[in-house]
Order: structure tokens, then C-alpha cells, then sequence
């Protein structure tokens, strides 16, 4: 029996960074390339757990440094040969190139500062110090370590141009085959796959900001997997399409303050950067934490869907969970505009001087929506007197305004499926990369032992203690753990089992099973 259609069509919020390369991508674009590559560890997409991957197995030595064995007989696609350790080690050694753009760049230098090949089909990767989240960075969990090919990369030279060069080939099963810049990028079934022979022989990952576009793209047929926003979702249901729902609870919606930055990276301030932004005090954050009602945004936006989240980062399945924070959330955070406009007078601000703030509508690619909430928030912040820029812009600008600390006063909406390691590493703590939100220093100095430590024991009283932390400083503005949703035409796709929990939130591609006749 064969698939009604030899081509599956995706399609999601154009990822924030386009690109082939991935020394160039980060975790939350890599999406986009995901199809191509695996990794040393593999993830299992109904439990989340770590299974072997291109390594069948691997252990923690004294060093430390961590061995790999790998699976012997592994191909790379379109030719390129047998994939061996010296592929792992030059992998590593690409990230870690002097232009190296990809966000944890940092990460492979300091922290994995060398692989070595101790013969084909073992490798031992060193690592500078214990590290809690090497494990999840080799992974496919969080992503950031896709194997490529030695032989291809120096055969073809860096892929820089989109749509010209071919990406360097992994060993996933699906291939490259073309792409248009910001339009589109197509995959082919890789022949012989090691692991799993995917049902469709294409797949295709359309970029569509538009969630309209998206529903009427699904209504003629054009598209066949997709996200909607939650009033689209329940017409896309009652229309007879289905929902494919990711299996582990990770994906979350929140807002982040960008104006208080530590004067040096690393956890090794004493200090703030003195620039003037409204965010350095934390009567400001209570405020426009208090100033939103909750219950309306998530029955509005997420049809009721989304699980409170009291603070950004930490739930009750993760390490470090203090009940002490849905306990007292509601008299900290919960909606009162009285409360919020009494904090803003406190602060200084009055209708003669009152606070202003820039705020970002743009769609994000992990949930529909994120541009329109973004609008509801800002309304809730005028009723309060907040004087409210609305603005958008492109997303290069943004990355390099936001690394070079630009943003003083500015509120995004943000999204992400990162662990209990790699969220507040990268939002809220001043280690690398910076400028995603508020910074303290008491929380980032605790995130330097948390990753340097692998007793669950003292990681687990460490995540409470930066947890508290963030939850008494109001580091940002929690709304809700969500459930991944895409919206399947059942004619076509019969299932899609996928976790919804990796950063970028669109994986496991090659499970989506078709109707076949």
C-alpha cells in the first residue's frame, strides 16, 4: 500500500534565523534543518527519554570527559560515506570555529574543548569541568551537536548561500533537496535509512507567518500539517480536520523584561549596567505582572488549554519545584489593577510621568498567536497608565541590538521547550547567550554550581533556590505551559507521534504516518 501523496506540506511561523549552516543556527531555528541530522543520543518521542542514537552507548569518566561507542555501518546520505568518530570530532570542531555563529558556541569552546577519536567507532569527548547539561546539548533533546559529514564539508566548502548550496548531509532520514529563502525548504526520503523508512518519499516545511494563510492553505489542501491559533484550531476540528498533540509537557508562553543586564558575563558581577531602565526596579515588573488577567488571555488565546505557570522555567515535574509559588502567586501576580497602579505610584510614576515601555508584536514559530497576545498585554498595561510604543522589527536587527544590550525597556513574547538547564541559562542568567531578559546576580551565580554539578540531589535544592529567586524578583511574565498542537488533515496524514518538547518544537518529522491506499 502506498501513501495518497508522494509529498507531506508543513507549515509554521517562519523560524526568526534562516540559514544552512548549522554553526551558524541555534536550537530554537534549527528546526527548520532538523529532518537532516541525528545526534549521539536520541529521544523518545512518547517519554522524552534519552535512547542511543548514532551512539549505542556512553559513559562519564574521571577527566571528566564522557566515551562514546558508536553504531558501526552508518551511512551519510547522497554518498558521502560511512559515518565515524572522526565525523564527531570534526562536528565538534566546526561549532568552534572563530566565526562561529551558533548560540552555544561558547559551550563547545569552554566547556568541550576537544573530541578525539580513539578509533572508528569510539570517541571521547573532554569536557573542562562536570557539566549537568552535556548530556541534553549531545542529545537530540535540546539539540546543538548535528553530526555532518568530514568528507562533504571539505569536499563543497562552508553551504553559505540559501538555495544554491546543498547543506552539509547528516545522516537522518530525510535528505536536502531544494529550498527558497523565506519561502520554503523540501526533503527527500534518504534511500535505505538505518533507523526508520519515513512514509512520505517528500517532505515539505513551508514559512507562512500568517496564521490565515495557514487555515486556508489547510481548507484547499495545499497544506496538510500546520499550527493555529486556538478560534482557528476549534473551526479546523469541527471541520473534520484532527489534532496531533506533542506527548511531553515542556512547550510554554511567557513575556520577558530586556533591561536589566549584569556588567559582566559569567556570573562574575557585583553590579548592574546603569542604563536607565525601568525594569532595574522590581516594583515596575510586579506591576505589569499584576496588571493581566490570566484567565482571559488563556480562554481567549488557548481556549482554556494552558496550564498556569507560576514561574518561568520550573513546573512540578521538573528539579527544583517549591509549592510555595502556586501557593502565593495569586496575591503576588494575580490580576488587580489597583494593586499594579499603587506599585507604579510607589515607583514614581504618575499620570505626569508616567512609565513607558517599548513593547514587540511579532509572531513566534512555537505557538500561534504570540503577535496578538502581545497586543491583549499592552492594552492591559495602558488601562494601568503605562505609556505603550508598539513596534516590529526585523529579526537581524533584533539579534544584534539585543547582544549588544541596546534593549532597555522592551518587552517580547517568548516561547520555548528548553530544560530546566538551558532556559534560565539563556534568559535569565548572565551566562552566554545574553540579552534575553532580566539578569540577577544571586540566581546566576547559582547557575554556575547547577551546571557543574550531576548530584540530583544538590541540582535539585540548587533549581529551588534559583526558582525562588525568580519568583520573588519577577524575572519576567509567566502566562502558561501549553500543550504542542499541529492540525493534521486526516485525509492524508493518519498520525504524527512527536515529542513537542525540544526546543523549536517541530520534530520527529520522519513519524508522521500517512493514509495509504
Amino acid at each position: 500500500m502506498e501513501p495518497l501523496i508522494k509529498r507531506v506540506v508543513t507549515a509554521f511561523e517562519a523560524p526568526s534565523l534562516e540559514g544552512n549552516e548549522t554553526r551558524h543556527i541555534g536550537q530554537t531555528t534549527m528546526w527548520q534543518m532538523k529532518p537532516i541530522y541525528e545526534y549521539l543520543i536520541d529521544m523518545d518521542p512518547v517519554t522524552g527519554e534519552m535512547l542511543p542514537g548514532l551512539a549505542l552507548e556512553w559513559a562519564v569518566e574521571d577527566g571528566p570527559q564522557v566515551r562514546f561507542k558508536l553504531r558501526e555501518g552508518i551511512q551519510f546520505q547522497k554518498g558521502y560515506g560511512e559515518f565515524t568518530a572522526a565525523d564527531v570530532v570534526f562536528t565538534l570542531k566546526n561549532h568552534q570555529r572563530e566565526d562561529s555563529l551558533h548560540g552555544e558556541v561558547i559551550y563547545f569552546i569552554n566547556v568541550t574543548p576537544e573530541a578525539i577519536a580513539v578509533n572508528d567507532h569510539e570517541v571521547i569527548i573532554k569536557l573542562s569541568q562536570n557539566n549537568s547539561n552535556f548530556f541534553a546539548q549531545t542529545a537530540r533533546h535540546q539539540g546543538g551537536m548535528e553530526i555532518i559529514s568530514k568528507k562533504h564539508l571539505e569536499s563543497a566548502g562552508d553551504p553559505v548561500v540559501i538555495g544554491q548550496d546543498e547543506p552539509i548531509v547528516g545522516t537522518g532520514s530525510y535528505q536536502y533537496l531544494e529550498r527558497a529563502q523565506s519561502q520554503n525548504i523540501v526533503f527527500e526520503r534518504t534511500p535505505d535509512h538505518w533507523r526508520i523508512t519515513p512514509d512520505f518519499q517528500e517532505l515539505e516545511i513551508k514559512f507562512i507567518n500568517e496564521a490565515s494563510t495557514r487555515q486556508a492553505g489547510l481548507l484547499t489542501e495545499e497544506i496538510h500539517i500546520t499550527n493555529l491559533p486556538e478560534d482557528q484550531l476549534v473551526e479546523a476540528v469541527k471541520a473534520g480536520f484532527k489534532v496531533a498533540t506533542g506527548n511531553v509537557t515542556a512547550l510554554r508562553a511567557f513575556a520577558q523584561f530586556r533591561g536589566q543586564y549584569e556588567l559582566e558575563s559569567h556570573a562574575t558581577s557585583n553590579g548592574y549596567q546603569d542604563n536607565g531602565s525601568p525594569f532595574l526596579d522590581v516594583r515596575v515588573r510586579q506591576a505589569l505582572n499584576q496588571a493581566i488577567n490570566r484567565d482571559e488571555v488563556n480562554s481567549a488565546f488557548f481556549g482554556g488549554k494552558g496550564s498556569l505557570m507560576q514561574v518561568n522555567h520550573l513546573n512540578p515535574g521538573r528539579l527544583g519545584w517549591n509549592p510555595r509559588w502556586e501557593a502565593e502567586f495569586e496575591s503576588k501576580y494575580g490580576f488587580d489593577t489597583n494593586a499594579a497602579k499603587a506599585l507604579l505610584e510607589e515607583a514614581g510614576y504618575n499620570s505626569g510621568n508616567p512609565l513607558e515601555i517599548d513593547v514587540q508584536v511579532a509572531p513566534i514559530s512555537r505557538y500561534a498567536s504570540a503577535d496578538d497576545i502581545m497586543e491583549v498585554l499592552a492594552g492591559y498595561w495602558r488601562d494601568i497608565g503605562v505609556k505603550v510604543n508598539q513596534y516590529t522589527q526585523d529579526n537581524a536587527i533584533r539579534r544584534a541590538k539585543g547582544r549588544a544590550f541596546e534593549y532597555t525597556r522592551e518587552i517580547a513574547m517568548g516561547g520555548t521547550s528548553s530544560n530546566i538547564t538551558i532556559g534560565p541559562k539563556v534568559y535569565n542568567t548572565s551566562f552566554p547567550p545574553r540579552g534575553g531578559g532580566v539578569e540577577i546576580i544571586e540566581s546566576s551565580k547559582i547557575m554556575g554550581e547547577f551546571i557543574q554539578t550531576l548530584d540530583p540531589v544538590k541540582a535539585d535544592a540548587l533549581a529551588r533556590r534559583m526558582g525562588d529567586i525568580f519568583f520573588d524578583e519577577f524575572i519576567g511574565i509567566p502566562l502558561f505551559w501549553l500543550p504542542a498542537e499541529a492540525v493534521i488533515n486526516s485525509k492524508f496524514v493518519s498520525d504524527w507521534v512527536w515529542p513537542g518538547a525540544i526546543t523549536g518544537t517541530w520534530t520527529h518529522m520522519e513519524n508522521i504516518k500517512a493514509v495509504k491506499k
